[in-house]
């Protein structure tokens, strides 16, 4: 298996720091304007600065680097495969107590544990599919090995037989820098065949999208990047095959 980098999206940090200038703002101004001393001076720029390390430890926790033998965290924590407990997927809650779309899958090990956050993490969706196929379900290790009867011949699944979309594949990344179009790629033709459905968040720049294929109805998750260098921008495309269980969970989001 060739190793899957992870790494945040430029909006993530961008989010922060916004958030993280305006909290600071809301914390100084009461504080300028106290013409007496006291301890709210000392306590609120400090309630300030504990809420800036919440982006701190998602960006600390968060999985950098999958192998064949473990993850690697963002603060360089090392992880193995052979030390796994569990995976736990944490889904949005809509303010009516519906379950909506995966939020983030936390993977245990025996001795800490790591995060993908799919909507800041650029492959992310392609790295939560490729964990739960390879370690979602316990090693059997105390069963009887039985040799199975040979399967019954199955038809192809009904994406792989669509006219549509058909040609594409679990994952597509393509990305184009400026000067250095020679090196420039592009994603399957066959994107231009699938239909808008739905954005995952409404009203932000570059929001990812669910689309649809209209023939098999599969569903795909696209995503848009964009990153200024003094080099030169970076434009990156994500489109990531989604299965019906995770489409369901973003359709029921409102």
């Amino acid at each position: 298996m060739k190793p899957i980098q992870l790494r945040f999206e430029t909006s993530f940090f961008v989010r922060w720091g916004l958030i993280a200038g305006l909290m600071l703002l809301m914390a100084m101004v009461p504080v300028l304007i106290m013409r007496t001393g006291g301890w709210w001076k000392m306590v609120m720029p400090l309630g300030a600065l504990l809420l800036l390390l919440l982006p701190w430890r998602e960006w600390r926790m968060a999985v950098r680097m999958i192998d064949d033998e473990g993850v690697t965290r963002h603060d360089g924590k090392r992880f193995l495969w052979a030390d796994l407990k569990k995976l736990q997927e944490v889904n949005f809650v809509s303010r009516y107590g519906q379950t909506g779309a995966l939020n983030h899958l936390d993977i245990y090990f025996v001795s800490g544990h790591a995060r993908i956050l799919p909507l800041v993490l650029d492959r992310g969706y392609e790295a939560i599919r490729h964990i739960q196929q390879q370690h979602g379900k316990p090693a059997a290790n105390n069963l009887v090995q039985v040799t199975p009867s040979p399967p019954d011949p199955q038809p192809a699944p009904k994406s792989e037989r669509c006219s549509l979309c058909g040609d594409l594949g679990e994952y597509h990344y393509a990305m184009q820098k400026h000067g250095r179009e020679d090196e420039d790629t592009s994603l399957p033709p066959a994107l231009a065949n699938l239909k808008f459905v739905k954005e995952l968040r409404p009203g932000s720049n570059r929001s990812p999208e669910l689309l649809r294929c209209p023939e098999c109805g599969s569903y795909f998750l696209y995503k848009v990047g964009y990153e200024y260098l003094a080099t030169g921008s970076e434009d990156e495309q994500e489109l990531c095959r989604m299965t019906e269980q995770q489409a369901e969970e973003i359709l029921a989001t409102r």
